[in-house]
């Protein structure tokens, strides 16, 4: 699926429900970043925002402009700061939909990376969605839904946003992103920081070079990736040494089968060592396990040096 029908999907469902009064109160954009949630909300909310809808003689060309200059009066947008929303954010947004639209048929308020929202903050939504003010739609768009109040989910419905193709990420990146779409795990967002910084594509290779190198002189202890690892502390960072890691993992299990590799560059080293591990494909499996455990304890315990002294040495290769 590509991103602009993803979009288009969503958006035209949307506004045809607005139009036979079916629309509910809340949603939640589910997906990855970079998978056109936010783009989706704004689109929506220019359609409903134009005088005849989807389907009439409105100009929601003229809303969307509008709406993404934020010089719109009903569209509300509340983003997280230093990656969290605090609670003010969410009580003034709140303040505001207790009064009727200025200019539109509805008032759409959209909370960008919902899942950063902290208790309070969430508490507050909650007792807005529990009684809802009427001509206010709310659009809470996430990475993980999973991270936000269960309550919170009961009284949205869910769209969810898939990963995108390949095809599509490198479509949707031009000419220079071809090379990046295989990585970028659905993600345009997540190719379009790697094509954009040298530090993190230095970032993204390195640490599967150390990986690899690690997998050929196993089983030595992996001082050399512990000591990279040490250095690796922003949340970002994490995530793109992560899907480096996830990248190198699938390249091994089917280097030799001429499929194209994340790690393009390191072809010649992957096909030689592939040689000594056929049928030792369930191995591979586990350590992609190993990965997403070590998400999991992060997002619950937040120590990241526990969690790297954990992970690193499971992704050994046995001989």
């Amino acid at each position: 699926m590509t991103l602009r029908s993803r979009k288009a999907e969503v958006v035209e469902a949307l506004a045809r429900a607005h139009n036979e009064d079916r629309l509910h109160h809340a949603y939640i954009f589910s997906g990855p970043a970079g998978t056109g949630k936010l783009e989706a909300a704004e689109e929506f909310a220019a359609q409903v925002f134009s005088p005849a809808g989807l389907f009439g003689a409105g100009d929601p060309a003229a809303a969307l402009a509008r709406i993404r200059a934020r010089h719109h009066p009903d569209f509300l947008l509340v983003e997280p700061e230093e990656d969290a929303i605090a609670v003010d954010a969410v009580r003034e947004a709140i303040r505001q939909v207790n009064y009727a639209p200025l200019e539109a048929p509805l008032r759409v308020v959209v909370i960008r990376d919902a899942h950063g929202m902290n208790p309070q903050a969430a508490n507050v939504l909650l007792k807005t969605l529990e009684e809802p003010p009427p001509h206010t739609k709310f659009i809470l768009t996430t990475t993980d839904a999973h991270r936000l109040l269960q309550t919170v989910r009961s009284r949205s419905q869910t769209v969810r946003f898939p990963p995108l193709s390949s095809g599509a990420v490198a479509a949707a990146l031009g000419p220079n992103g071809a090379h990046l779409a295989h990585w970028a795990e659905g993600s345009v967002q997540r190719s379009r920081e790697l094509l954009e910084s040298a530090e993190r594509r230095g970032l993204h290779g390195e640490a599967a070079r150390l990986l690899l190198g690690e997998w050929e002189a196993s089983p030595r202890i992996p001082s050399a990736i512990l000591a990279f690892v040490e250095g690796v502390r922003e949340e970002a960072d994490v995530e793109l040494v992560l899907c480096s890691w996830l990248g190198l993992i699938r390249d091994l299990a089917v280097a030799g089968l001429g499929l194209p590799l994340h790690h393009e560059e390191l072809r010649g080293r992957l096909e030689a060592l592939a040689v000594h591990r056929v049928g030792k494909s369930l191995e591979l499996a586990e350590k992609c396990g190993a990965i997403h455990r070590f998400r999991v304890f992060r997002e619950r315990n937040g120590n990241l040096r526990t969690g790297w002294d954990y992970l690193v040495p499971t992704l050994q290769l046995a001989k």
